[in-house]
């Protein structure tokens, strides 16, 4: 770290630094998801292209998956009967049958 509010002849400022050192983790980030073949960021079976397109293809994704499962959640509570007064889940069957 040499930094000018470390090493005052230094030409370089701790600004700078945190800058670089962020952009090189998020550039080391991005080339070891799309280099590796099994990922959850990304198909499994896809080419490298696609890969590296993984930025810009994981967000479409997974607003693909958030409305495919809103769908779904949809489609089941529509398919749900409304419960019954006397259905409450602390009550046991036999109790149901045969109030005391």
């Amino acid at each position: 770290m040499n930094v000018r509010e470390f090493n005052t002849n230094s030409p370089e400022t701790l600004d700078r630094y945190v800058g670089v050192t962020i952009g090189l983790t998020l550039f080391t980030f991005y080339i070891v998801i799309a280099v590796q073949k099994h990922t959850s960021f990304h198909e499994r079976g896809a080419r490298l292209r696609d890969r590296a397109a993984w930025p810009i293809l994981y967000p479409k994704r997974l607003a693909q998956e958030t409305r495919r499962s809103g769908v779904k959640q949809q489609r089941v509570s529509a398919e749900e009967t409304p419960r019954r007064a006397d259905t409450s889940p602390g009550i046991e069957m036999n109790e149901r049958r045969n109030p005391v």
